[in-house]
């Protein structure tokens, strides 16, 4: 009897759980909105335009080095609004040098698809590594 309600739990409970574990899992802060300076030219020294899904975490993970020299500069991440539980994923583009912890900043495009202005431009999100788990 054990072996047949563990399996129905795996398999009727787990799913719907599926989008609260980014919630749980990776890093928690806040996101705001951000623009590169100089325009488009990030800490990867890639150019980007204000429709890409970019994203700029703290300078610990993309520091020291030459820009463009990290091998995190490019990975996916997945950002998820931990209220509403949208999800954008976005590219790993530049160093936040003001973010505390799990602090990101997020191209306008990016925010616009998880988050709203109605806390004033700043919303609380869990993120993580897909390529790599950062």
């Amino acid at each position: 009897m054990y072996f047949f309600t563990s399996f129905l739990f795996v398999l009727l409970v787990l799913p719907g759980l599926s989008n609260a574990i980014p919630v749980i899992l990776g890093h928690h802060g806040k996101a705001k909105v951000y623009t590169p300076s100089p325009p488009g030219q990030g800490r990867c020294a890639e150019v980007n335009n204000a429709t890409d899904y970019v994203v700029a975490v703290s300078g610990f993970w993309l520091m020291p080095g030459n820009p463009g020299g990290n091998p995190l500069c490019g990975d996916k991440v997945d950002i998820t609004h931990r209220i509403t539980f949208q999800t954008v994923t976005a590219k790993l583009f530049d160093a936040c040098m003001e973010c505390a912890g799990g602090d990101i900043r997020l191209s306008q495009a990016a925010f616009d698809e998880i988050g709203d202005w109605s806390h004033g431009g700043v919303i609380n999100v869990a993120w993580q590594g897909i390529d790599r788990l950062i």
